[in-house]
This record gives structure tokens, sequence and C-alpha cells, in this order.
């Protein structure tokens, strides 16, 4: 398996476009690509590296994870 790096975007610039330019449209997000997609697309599609999560709790305290999410249906 090998590994993917994020690439950054070209800078965009905010507001309406002047006129008569024409924009590209945004790209579909994954889980919208993801319906059209055969479970081996999908698979292959998935990061192959672990992302860190924070989120705060009932209390008020951070909670940190290190791994994968994954939305599976049955």
């Amino acid at each position: 398996m090998e590994l993917r790096v994020k690439q950054k975007a070209a800078p965009r610039i905010r507001g309406r476009p002047p006129k008569g330019e024409q924009r590209k449209p945004k790209e579909r997000k994954y889980l919208e690509r993801q319906c059209e997609q055969s479970a081996q697309e999908a698979l292959e599609e998935l990061p192959g590296f672990c992302d860190v999560g924070t989120k705060k709790n009932s209390k008020g305290f951070k909670e940190t994870w290190i791994g994968y999410k994954v939305h599976a249906e049955s």
C-alpha cells in the first residue's frame, strides 16, 4: 500500500467572480462520490495514513484519538 500525501490547493480568490469569468466547479465530496463507486474503488481511495482527532466531551475536557474512521453499512 502506498502512502498518499495531501497537496495544498491553489489559493482561491474570495467573493463574486468578475463578469465573464468562469470558475471551475467544486470537486464533489468523498461521500458523494462513494455512492457511485464499487467497493474496490472506494477502498482504494481511502487514505493510507491515520489521522488525529480532538473534541470536547460533555465535561469540557478535550478527548484526542489517533487512528482511522470508516463509515460502513452492511
